[in-house]
């Protein structure tokens, strides 16, 4: 019976995403050429991706072109588009420094023809020989995936090729079957008449192989008319769950089924949160495009590139947008400027939060904030760049770090940057030296502090003592990672909490990572603390649990704990000394919280203490994120406190309470 509910599940999610979809065919062209000399770049690569969409409905695309004489390419490409959904088309190039360059583009409903311009450098860039091979996929559709071999020049071949799941096949155009979901590393070996042979690979990435939850939930549209949406919540295991919505516009609802009518045309980030009768809890989120406020539209973002031994930024702007726009910029170090395209030189290594202000002649204003690192370590002249994986997609916002060691051999963080759109980052200026590099996803989209992959070091690993060291020398690039999933848990009653202390001056107690492992030592939880070194672990079953904090280069001393019934709360305390972390753990005798009422609650709740004098009260989403902090004291004649929760989403939540000797007691409560 389960398997039929997932099977019903699914053609549910077919009927809608077949009902609001359009195939259409889309043309993508543009010129490249030399920022230097402005001369056309002849015979270079684009490459053109389109992901799934985030209801699942299409599947990837993934194409190159390359340019002419003229530096002109063009590529026609047909795809499964969603209505009401805006669908990226990721293009980009490679400039002489191996760095990505990319042009992101929206199709929304009506533009067909996109074009993306790239000036890139060209001192390194080597003509292609006349027998060098490109691949195509022209079709995909589930497993079946349709390749094209392409030769550069004119000239005959035969076509071998690996298809990464130990199958081989011949000729320029092969279609083939996979057995499975996965990622595919794709070979092509073609041999001219005069023997001239070259190969040539890329990633082949079968989407969906995450294994849903237990209790994943999905979103569809089962009507769009206008400013009117009706939506529906799929749980893809068939079990009962309560439906908890954010419809992007400052409206919320409740159930399965949602009807809603928007008061503007525009872009809006659709979330639904489901939680089962076992509290296992799920958030899903995509953007809602309802039309007519495109033309009108004036977003743009940028990319920022360092140039070599500098500490001068390269700013470039992109938009889906063709109507002229006026931009303006605040570099996050108290300078301004103005221009589509414009270089800045900073005074002091760091990051900086850059903000692109734009807009146009009616009135339209949009700002994009991000980011910029100026890295520290410009001193050398090597180069480390590789590419971040997560399953099956492209971590988008990751970051990723870079250590090298002291003179004492301890390792510390000398580069921090973030992946682009499709994965890839680049460490400039690197000196010979022994290092880590460390990737770290942002969280996920429902941007909740739930995270579905763990930070992982080259090596693909978690801990940074297991990781394998980088040696230079001579970069061997890529250094690509494989993020580590993480086997998530909830659903429980236990709590685990605590606070790190730093010993010493030259570590923080904020920002930094901690560990909960299982009994068998696999990672079930990971949050960082709070600018003041606090941590907490929400939703747990009873079991026994592991805390452990993960800081690059410290020793740790990892603390046990076992939650039950008679201790369902934990307090850990752990110590930073040097170079190492050790930590002691204490458990709640008899809880602090007599009771919570009313539960479910709607605007307020009444919580009956025992503890006297000063307590600290906090209340915890279900993920473990704090959403509200009240202090009081109490005497001995009170023991009531009342806390407002109006403003807070339904859902499940945590209340915890800190005594004045540190003492930890928590109650769940649902907020409807």
């Amino acid at each position: 019976m389960k398997t039929f509910r997932l099977l019903f599940a699914l053609l549910l999610m077919l009927m809608a995403v077949s009902s609001y979809s359009q195939i259409l065919p889309i043309q993508v062209s543009g010129n490249v050429t030399d920022q230097a000399t402005a001369q056309p770049i002849a015979n270079h690569q684009v490459q053109v991706k389109i992901y799934p969409d985030s209801m699942g409905g299409t599947a990837g695309f993934y194409s190159t072109a390359i340019t002419n004489q003229n530096g002109f390419y063009s590529l026609t490409l047909v795809y499964q588009f969603t209505l009401g959904v805006a669908t990226p088309i990721y293009i980009g190039t490679q400039d002489c420094m191996g760095m990505y360059v990319e042009n992101i583009q929206y199709y929304t409903g009506s533009q067909t023809a996109f074009t993306a311009d790239f000036s890139i450098c060209n001192d390194s860039i080597m003509p292609p020989s006349q027998c060098e091979n490109y691949i195509s996929v022209t079709g995909m559709q589930g497993l079946n995936v349709s390749f094209v071999g392409n030769m550069v020049g004119t000239q005959q071949a035969t076509y071998t090729w690996d298809l990464g799941d130990n199958n081989t096949a011949t000729g320029q155009y092969v279609t083939h079957s996979y057995s499975q979901l996965g990622i595919y590393l794709v070979k092509l070996q073609t041999v001219t008449a005069d023997g001239c042979m070259y190969e040539s690979l890329f990633q082949l990435m079968l989407m969906d192989t995450i294994p849903p939850s237990g209790c994943e939930n999905m979103i569809t549209i089962s009507q769009l008319q206008g400013l009117d949406v009706d939506f529906q919540g799929i749980m893809l295991s068939g079990q009962p769950a309560s439906y908890f919505w954010d419809l992007g516009d400052g409206s919320t609802a409740t159930g399965e089924i949602v009807s809603h009518t928007y008061n503007n045309y525009g872009y809006y980030n659709v979330t639904l949160q489901t939680v089962t009768p076992d509290s296992c809890m799920s958030n899903s989120m995509f953007m809602l495009v309802l039309m007519d406020s495109i033309n009108t539209g004036c977003e743009a973002e940028f990319i920022a590139t360092l140039l070599p031994n500098s500490m001068t930024i390269a700013f470039e702007t992109y938009t889906p947008i063709s109507a002229p726009l006026e931009y303006t910029w605040d570099f996050g170090d108290g300078t301004t400027g103005t221009g589509q395209s414009i270089m800045h030189t900073y005074s002091a290594l760091g990051t900086y939060m850059v903000q692109l202000f734009t807009s146009n002649s009616i009135g339209c204003t949009s700002v994009y904030t991000a980011p910029v690192v100026v890295f520290p370590d410009s001193t050398g002249t090597l180069d480390i760049n590789g590419q971040v994986i997560a399953m099956n997609s492209i971590p988008y916002g990751a970051e990723v770090t870079l250590f090298s060691t002291d003179a004492a051999g301890f390792f510390y963080p000398v580069q921090s940057t973030y992946v682009n759109q499709f994965g890839f980052y680049n460490f400039w200026n690197i000196s010979e030296g022994t290092y880590l590099i460390l990737a770290s996803p942002a969280p996920d989209s429902s941007n909740t502090s739930v995270f579905q992959f763990l930070p992982t070091f080259y090596g693909d690993v978690v801990f940074w003592d297991q990781a394998t060291e980088i040696v230079l020398g001579t970069p061997q690039n890529p250094y690509n990672i494989n993020l580590v999933s993480l086997d998530s848990i909830g659903g429980g009653s236990g709590f685990v909490g605590g606070h790190i202390i730093v010993g010493g001056k030259t570590m923080l107690a904020g920002g930094q990572e901690v560990l909960l492992l299982d009994e068998t030592g696999s990672p079930v939880r990971v949050t960082y603390t709070d600018a003041q070194g606090n941590f907490s672990f929400a939703s747990l079953p009873y079991g026994n649990y592991t805390v452990s904090p993960m800081i690059t280069g410290t020793t740790t001393m990892p603390v046990q704990v076992i939650l039950n019934s008679t201790n369902p709360t934990a307090n850990v305390v752990m110590t930073i000394s040097g170079h190492t972390i050790t930590g002691i753990s204490k458990y709640e005798q008899n809880s602090q919280i007599q009771s919570i009422y009313p539960n479910p609650a709607v605007s307020n709740i009444s919580v009956t203490v025992k503890a006297q004098g000063s307590v600290k009260l906090q209340i915890l989403d279900a993920t473990g994120k704090v959403v509200l902090t009240k202090e009081q004291s109490v005497s001995d004649a009170e023991g009531l406190i009342t806390m407002s929760v109006t403003d807070l989403a339904p859902g499940l939540y945590f209340l915890v309470i800190q005594d004045k000797n540190g003492n930890l007691s928590s109650k769940r409560f649902v907020k409807n």
